[in-house]
């Protein structure tokens, strides 16, 4: 949402507010223009040891009428700030290499959203390859070698039949658009472009992306490897009549090496989020039961086998947090050593009914009290 269009708004309850003050000016109001000096923290990403935590500071330009995005860092110990990559272009999705030692992210320019990989012992970021179109939910591989990340694959929209070629310096209109899609444009973007979304893969040190996944279909993140890191896990809906499905996908993992795809779970509702176990024999996942045809489902944390059997829900009594774990990378281990619990954000039952706390499931789907968020 555009800032100008939230003005009028502001400034009438300013206005109100001030009206209801005893003696006007006495007290300070916020005000419209207050709104461009609001600031906001987001995407949050710890460093592997603990120590950091790169996140996505989000500041508003009252020149331009937009939000500007920059990346910084936060000492865990101390509390201290360091800005990490900031300009005029834009800086978001920061992402840890399994080490700690990089930093992937994505930035922004009039040229297109670009993939940079961040070396911080030296401060020097390079990019990792030229993409034609934004990367999206980039991760690393488990030996930190590998980005993977989604991406669209553009297509030639259908025409109407032959087009005449414009003369030099004639000023005609936009050629007429022929629309085949069911979602062809959405809000903030406008027409949406003719392609779908692939999943790729790159080298971290660089190198040319290599597309994994093709097809009529769009490839859904978030995206994970499996631990050995032969495989990527993505949902997708491959059905005839997936455009007018738009809630439904099941999980399937791509082989990297051959390009091989496997499809893990075969039901009627949405699965997604897959994150494979520290010893890659099993996989988490959120998801529901759509059989019932319900206008709305509870969100589940379910784990299976890595073939896809044995599926099973943890959080029966509990729905999973809009619809995702606190974050991909979260349905991790309590320890390194016991790989026996799962942390999601769940709508716990409680002395707070229906309030939102961080629990942790363990792999019989008992989740103990956990404190309020």
């Amino acid at each position: 949402m555009r800032l100008a269009s939230l003005l009028a708004a502001a400034a009438l309850l300013s206005a109100s507010a001030g009206f209801a003050q005893p003696q006007p000016g006495a007290v300070r109001v916020f005000g419209a223009k207050d709104l461009f000096s609001l600031q906001v923290a987001s995407d949050p990403q710890v460093r592997p040891d603990g120590g950091a935590i790169a996140y996505v500071r989000i500041s508003n330009d009252i020149m331009t009428d937009s939000a500007r995005q920059s990346i910084w860092l936060v000492d865990a110990a101390t509390g201290s700030q360091t800005p990490l990559e900031t300009g005029e272009a834009g800086f978001m999705a920061p992402r840890w290499s399994p080490d700690g030692s990089r930093l992937a992210y994505i930035s922004t320019a009039p040229t297109g959203a670009q993939l940079y990989v961040r070396w911080m012992t030296t401060g020097r970021s390079a990019k990792v390859a030229t993409l034609e179109q934004a990367p999206k939910g980039i991760v690393w591989s488990p030996d930190g070698k590998s980005l993977a990340f989604t991406m669209l694959v553009p297509e030639e929209g259908r025409s109407i039949g032959p087009g005449v070629a414009r003369p030099e310096g004639a000023k005609w209109a936009e050629p007429l658009k022929v629309i085949e899609r069911v979602t062809y444009r959405a809000d903030g973007e406008g027409f949406l472009k003719p392609g779908y979304s692939q999943v790729f893969i790159v080298s971290a040190d660089g190198g040319q992306p290599q597309q994994l996944t093709s097809g009529k279909f769009n490839a859904k993140g978030p995206i994970s490897f499996t631990q050995d890191g032969a495989s990527i896990l993505y949902a997708t809906n491959q059905a005839a009549a997936w455009e007018r499905e738009p809630p439904e996908s099941e999980i399937y993992a791509v082989t990297i090496e051959d390009g091989s795809i496997t499809r893990l779970t075969t039901r009627v509702g949405p699965d997604g989020s897959a994150v494979a176990s520290p010893d890659g024999s099993r996989i988490a996942y959120v998801g529901y039961d759509g059989a019932r045809r319900r206008g709305y489902e509870n969100q589940r944390l379910y784990i299976m086998d890595r073939d896809g059997r044995n599926s099973r829900v943890l959080t029966a009594a509990s729905a999973i947090r809009n619809g995702l774990p606190t974050a991909r990378a979260s349905i991790l281990p309590t320890t390194r050593k016991v790989p026996e619990r799962l942390r999601a954000s769940a709508w716990t039952a409680g002395s707070k009914p229906c309030s939102p706390a961080l629990a942790a499931a363990d792999l019989t789907g008992r989740i103990p009290a956990a404190s309020s968020r």
